[in-house]
């Protein structure tokens, strides 16, 4: 205790009796009776960020600095102490607070009386209007030192520093709460709501992903955090922790919006300090503001998993960025574009190690992914980027996880299923048969050999001229020397074009061939995406182009006549044997056509037949009608023994070739762009799939019925089994038995690997009884969420389910399956029946509105708090109960409603009448019935049925019950059913919910392909051994019934699990 001064004990008491004003006078001079005093030389620390504060200053003389530490790591200046009586270093005693947010230096000879911090604490625990201002001045203090690190960070980053000056400061300064954390302490879990952001006012915070052990990102003071799902208005994607002792300025996610309405300064800190995470994100970050050549920088240094460095340097100010391995040695290649304003950088094997670019890229974040993930471009590709400067690349081949790519989506394979079924296999064959992939729509065949190691893809600039009315004529050059691939007239190409960040493509037939073109005709089609995008295309568009493939002509040594029966665009495969066998073959060629306008290459065919080279007949259906078959089989009897190559629409192709077929003297072949088994569904008759004298072969024993009784144990054990046959050598069967057994003894459950949990989801689809379209059963996508525990994550689980399965209308099939709960905690349910559903409601006067069937659900949804607006299509918010937190709403996002609106090409008024249905039906309601465990939250979905919407939803008496309505307006006898009015209208329905979809370019079934479609699935099951069962009543359509192939063919009425099954709502 050192001797005071009178006029310093009166400047201690005024200070201090001017924060305490409800402390007793005698309290404060005992407390100026012990003070010490200190004396300070210029440049001397009096305290220090992150201390613990165990004193309490009072400046007696001189002037101190107050500094904080930056992004740099150096102290920036953010207020200055001159005013005697002056309080330092008090914010540290207030609640809450653990250490000291500045530091304090003498900036000329300085004294301080110096007062013991615990007898400071307590008249503060006495005095809530002291420690309400000591916490008004914390605020205002963070907020200048924010403003001042966010002033020298717009001045290293050369954004607007000279106008930050100029502009006006908000009259209000936006007030946040100021909180210190620990080192080591959580500041936000993924899955919390996120009602703030978050200003780094001091330290280091590292942002995790869920279950990773290595942060994503490591941030320093003067940065903002956790704005981007404020922005979003979704939960928190990511875990913040404290690396060192920080001190953090929240802000309420209203106030942040509102300031940048305001503009003005605080807009343009907002916008400089979120800037800094708009780079991509992959394994750790490290971000700070440097000078590189006297030139300011944003430096971001990636550490990878791997122990890879990666640096990239942004200049806002020119814009420039900069990107390179730090390991790379050896030679390299450096490709750039055209004008030489990006540059990449290669290894002599096509692996990407950095980039340059000079000013705005829109491929920016593609090229960056290919440098941190360490990416390669194929040949194609690179010489894709030398002659035009852009990088054709798939989204998923730069932002998908590695492996989740889905090649084939008829079957959901993916890159990583391929890539290990290719091990075990030798050709394209043995991929389909053990994946499915390539065996349905054939679409994908083309591109299997990459995964065996043989894909070959040439690059071509495209050209494009007409060819008749509704067809053009594609030629496809070389882009560069390298000649393309030999190939000949008749065979098959793949054409692709990189459309909206996807490869996009099907196969056209070759009409010409050379080592630098190739020369396709093709038909325009009203609702096909690729053809009317082939028309709109660019002259000099790059495309790629698989290896040609499929058989060629038939051969020129065969004496036999050949006729040609094409309809339409099928004439390609008739010009290409005109041009390759005219000279070798009689070739006889009839012609379908709608007339003459539109007929394809017609006459480059009536000139090879006035020339005598062949026989053309044509047959123009505007006047003449349908081609009849029974004219087509008359005159190819006249040919004798003969060789005929069919091709058109498929019911052509059908009615063609079941009448030349009963000619054992012909020798017929469909030509098809589609792999060889697609479409054998459309040729089969009732019973035609049916193996004689069959019977049923199970592996692992015969599957147990899903209404059976069967000890939880056995099912596990049984389920196993099955899943060890059809999946051979993924697990070691009886240990994995014991545990699934241990394990449901502990808890009542067992928990299931991924895989053998989209094992059961898969199967139980190819179980479902009363699906009809189980073709595609295999192609189920899997979305894991059996560690989700919050309401909130599990509804953005959910979204994510809608927009994986939207994938731009192209419908993906997926089942995103929750926890099961254990024997004392029920899993998680949810409320609506399915996750796109229309609410339904009765008025007081007695009038419905929406869906009847959802009027009691939308009823319990609207107690919940949730006000329709009235309308008649107005989908509801998900509901998701937890035995926790009980029943929490949530509102569905605006790119998870997609909807389509109805109309008909010959009654336009229909569109007028606002008639829509949602696209994804998503059903939300059933459980899956697997291995002995209920999983009771499973939302699943596939695409539509027309008949879904048109002959049920729309049309039901209990339902929207539109017939009437419809009939009316179309002007419609409704006095009499005997003028079938209903059958009419409800025709007239399904017509605009097909074209609505296709026109909307939403994938949709019609029920008469689909029951062909199940016909192949039938026959594949007995295949494989199995029996196939069905629900007759559920199979066959509700519309057409009788017309329809499955109208004959009886099933057994058979239920299996694994098995979805219906529940008791939860409500």
């Amino acid at each position: 205790m050192s001797d005071v001064s009178d006029s310093v004990r009166l400047v201690l008491h005024r200070s201090l009796s001017s924060l305490f004003t409800s402390i007793a006078p005698e309290r404060l001079a005992e407390l100026c009776r012990h003070v010490d005093l200190r004396d300070l030389r210029v440049g001397e620390i009096l305290m220090s960020e992150w201390d613990s504060a165990t004193e309490v200053f009072i400046l007696l003389k001189g002037c101190c600095g107050i500094y904080s530490q930056g992004t740099e790591l150096r102290l920036r200046l953010v207020e200055t102490v001159e005013q005697v009586g002056e309080i330092i270093g008090a914010q540290a005693f207030l609640e809450g607070r653990q250490f000291r947010s500045a530091s304090i230096v003498a900036l000329d000879e300085v004294q301080v009386a110096v007062l013991p911090g615990a007898s400071f604490r307590e008249l503060l625990s006495s005095d809530e209007l002291a420690a309400g201002q000591l916490k008004a001045r914390a605020a205002q203090f963070a907020i200048n030192k924010l403003g001042v690190l966010a002033q020298y960070a717009l001045s290293k980053l050369g954004v607007l520093a000279d106008e930050l000056d100029q502009q006006p400061v908000p009259r209000r300064i936006p007030q946040g709460t100021l909180r210190q954390y620990a080192a080591g302490s959580v500041i936000y879990h993924a899955g919390d709501a996120a009602d703030c952001a978050w200003f780094l006012v001091a330290g280091e915070v590292a942002l995790s992903q869920p279950g990773s052990l290595q942060p994503s990102e490591t941030i320093r003071a003067g940065l903002l955090f956790g704005d981007s799902e404020v922005i979003a208005g979704t939960p928190r994607r990511e875990q913040a922790v404290a690396l060192t002792s920080v001190e953090v300025l929240s802000f309420d996610a209203r106030l942040l919006a509102n300031c940048q309405q305001q503009g003005g300064r605080i807009s343009t800190i907002l916008t400089a300090l979120a800037s800094a995470h708009k780079l991509p994100q992959l394994g750790t970050v490290y971000r700070y503001l440097a000078q590189v050549d006297h030139q300011p920088c944003l430096v971001s240094d990636y550490a990878k998993p791997s122990g890879q460095r990666i640096r990239v340097r942004y200049f806002a100010h020119l814009p420039q960025l900069e990107a390179a391995r730090q390991d790379v040695s050896g030679a390299t290649v450096t490709l750039a574009s055209p004008d030489r304003s990006r540059l990449i950088v290669l290894t002599p094997a096509g692996i990407v190690t950095g980039l340059t670019v000079h000013g705005e890229w829109n491929q920016l974040p593609d090229a960056m992914s290919l440098v941190l993930r360490g990416g390669s471009l194929a040949d194609w590709q690179r010489k894709a980027f030398q002659s035009s400067g852009e990088l054709l690349l798939e989204n998923a081949t730069s932002r998908t996880p590695a492996g989740a790519e889905i090649i084939c989506a008829c079957t959901n394979s993916t890159t990583s299923m391929l890539r290990a079924a290719a091990r075990n296999a030798t050709c394209v064959d043995d991929l389909t048969r053990t994946t499915g992939a390539g065996g349905i729509c054939g679409g994908c065949r083309a591109r299997l050999p990459l995964f065996l190691g043989h894909l070959e893809v040439s690059l071509c600039r495209l050209r494009r001229t007409p060819l008749a009315e509704g067809a053009i004529r594609i030629g496809l050059e070389a882009v560069d020397e390298t000649p393309l691939p030999a190939a000949q007239a008749g065979q098959f190409i793949r054409v692709e074009a990189l459309i909206d960040g996807a490869w996009v493509g099907r196969p056209y037939t070759l009409i010409g061939a050379s080592a630098r073109a190739y020369e396709l005709g093709v038909k325009l089609e009203e609702n096909g995406f690729f053809s009317n995008w082939l028309n709109t295309a660019t002259d000099g568009t790059l495309v790629r182009v698989l290896p040609p493939q499929g058989d060629v002509c038939p051969a020129a040594d065969d004496p036999r006549p050949l006729l040609y029966v094409v309809a339409g665009i099928g004439v390609t495969p008739a010009v290409a044997g005109v041009r390759q066998l005219a000279t070798h073959r009689p070739i006889h060629v009839l012609y379908s056509f709608r007339s003459p306008a539109v007929a394809a290459c017609l006459d480059e065919l009536q000139t090879a037949a006035a020339t005598g080279h062949i026989q053309l007949l044509q047959h123009c259906t505007a006047e003449l009608g349908r081609l009849d078959a029974e004219a087509v089989a008359k005159f190819a009897a006249t040919l004798g023994a003969a060789e005929v190559v069919v091709c058109g629409p498929g019911d052509f192709n059908r009615m063609v070739l079941s009448k030349l077929a009963e000619n054992p003297a012909l020798t017929l072949k469909a030509d098809s762009f589609d792999h060889p088994q697609r479409g054998e569904g459309q040729l089969l008759q009732p019973g035609g799939w049916r193996r004689k004298n069959f019977t049923p072969d199970y592996p692992a024993g015969p599957p147990i019925p899903r209404g059976a009784k069967v000890p939880p144990a056995e099912q596990a054990e049984q389920f196993l089994r099955e899943f060890a046959a059809e999946c051979p050598g993924r697990c070691q069967l009886p240990e994995r038995i014991q545990q699934a057994q241990d394990e449901l003894a502990d808890s009542g459950v067992w928990n299931m690997t991924a895989e053998e949990l989209g094992f059961a989801a898969r199967i139980a689809w190819r179980n479902a009884e009363r699906c009809v379209g189980r073709l595609y059963w295999n192609g189920l996508h899997l979305r894991d969420c059996r560690h989700m525990t919050e309401p909130a994550q599990m509804a953005e689980a959910m979204f994510e389910h809608l927009r994986f399965a939207w994938n731009g209308g192209d419908l993906r099939p997926a089942i995103t399956v929750f926890s099961p709960g254990t024997r004392d905690v029920p899993g998680p349910r949810i409320w609506n029946p399915q996750l796109l559903r229309y609410a339904g409601y009765r008025l007081r006067s007695g009038k419905q509105i929406g869906d009847p069937a959802q009027n009691a659900v939308t009823e319990k949804i609207m107690q919940l708090g949730w006000q329709p607006a009235g309308t008649d299509f107005e989908l509801l918010p998900l509901v998701i109960q937890t035995a926790e937190h009980g029943p929490r709403m949530f509102e569905l996002p605006a790119d998870c409603r997609p909807e389509v609106r109805l109309s008909h090409p010959q009654h336009n008024w229909l569109l007028e009448r606002g008639l829509k249905w949602y696209a994804i039906p998503a059903v939300s309601d059933m459980a899956l019935d697997a291995g002995g465990i209920m999983y009771r939250m499973i939302p699943f979905n596939g695409w539509y049925l027309n008949t879904e919407i048109a002959a049920r939803n729309l049309t039901d008496s209990n339902r929207y019950n539109l017939l009437p309505e419809l009939a009316e307006r179309m002007g419609l006898d409704l006095s009499s059913e005997r003028t079938l009015w209903r059958d009419r209208a409800m025709l007239m329905l399904h017509e605009a919910v097909l074209h609505s979809f296709d026109r909307a370019g939403v994938k949709i079934a019609d029920h008469h392909s689909v029951c062909h479609e199940f016909l192949e699935f039938c026959r594949n099951e007995q295949a494989a051994g199995r029996e196939p069962t069905g629900k007759w009543m559920w199979l066959v359509p509700p519309f057409s019934s009788s017309a329809t192939i499955l109208y004959q063919e009886p099933f057994r009425d058979r239920a299996f699990k694994p098995a979805y099954c219906l529940q008791k709502p939860v409500w």
